[in-house]
């Protein structure tokens, strides 16, 4: 047995290339939510990943497990319309109804959490779909300094936001990073924080450093890299 956390969707070749890519980007917002949320109820399945395929065709409808992952795969009849006429709320409620499916499909194959699933969903949806969290929030009594970074995942990007405030006001920011919505890009951006001896705040993914603040001349001393490149790997 293992932890059931993960939800991918896809269209098939009922639909075009471009719409096929365009909705994969797409659904990796509300996906991610719903992973989050899955992470702490540590539900016991024979697979971790679920991956809900859509098709025009209607006998098209099947649930098969793959061999050599611990991942089913489902496959729904569902025609979804022209995805650049809907509205990115329109698209979520498209999104919801798809993974709902799913879930039902593949009950028919192993248990899945549908109920905690549905509540989650319809969470997000009276919240407006924001996707948003707070990646990381310290302080440090000493400098009487406080740093945030926030993280905001939509369905056309993620961005990432440093706070600093000292006594309890925002003394500055900065946007550390901006990608497409794919965990590929942004996971590199999810560090640490820490602070010198000397007051430079350091944001840093493993070895490289993202941003530095310096408390004492209150300014940005390291820039943030390039939207949509990610921090390059340490060397050695």
């Amino acid at each position: 047995m293992t932890t059931f956390r993960h939800i991918e969707l896809s269209l098939d070749t009922t639909y075009a290339p471009s719409e096929q890519k365009h909705f994969t980007r797409s659904s990796r917002c509300i996906c991610n939510y719903l992973e989050t949320s899955l992470a702490s109820l540590l539900f016991q399945s024979p697979y971790s990943r679920l991956i809900i395929h859509c098709s025009r065709d209607p006998q098209a409808i099947w649930v098969k497990p793959l061999k050599r992952d611990p991942f089913l795969e489902v496959c729904i009849k569902f025609d979804l319309p022209p995805m650049d006429s809907l509205t990115p709320e329109a698209l979520q409620r498209q999104f919801i109804q798809i993974i709902l499916s799913g879930l039902e499909s593949a009950t028919t194959f192993t248990p899945m959490p549908v109920d905690f699933c549905l509540k989650t969903l319809r969470n997000f949806e009276s919240g407006g779909f924001v996707n948003r969290w707070l990646h990381l929030d310290k302080r440090w009594e000493r400098w009487k300094c406080r740093c945030t970074i926030s993280a905001e995942l939509t369905t056309e990007h993620f961005s990432l936001d440093q706070l600093v405030y000292v006594d309890g006001h925002l003394l500055a920011s900065r946007r550390i990073a901006e990608t497409k919505p794919r965990e590929g890009l942004f996971v590199d951006y999810l560090g640490d924080i820490s602070i010198s001896s000397q007051g430079i705040i350091k944001y840093k993914k493993g070895n490289k450093v993202l941003t530095a603040f310096d408390l004492q001349g209150r300014q940005f001393v390291v820039p943030p890299p390039t939207p949509d490149s990610p921090p390059s790997a340490p060397h050695g």
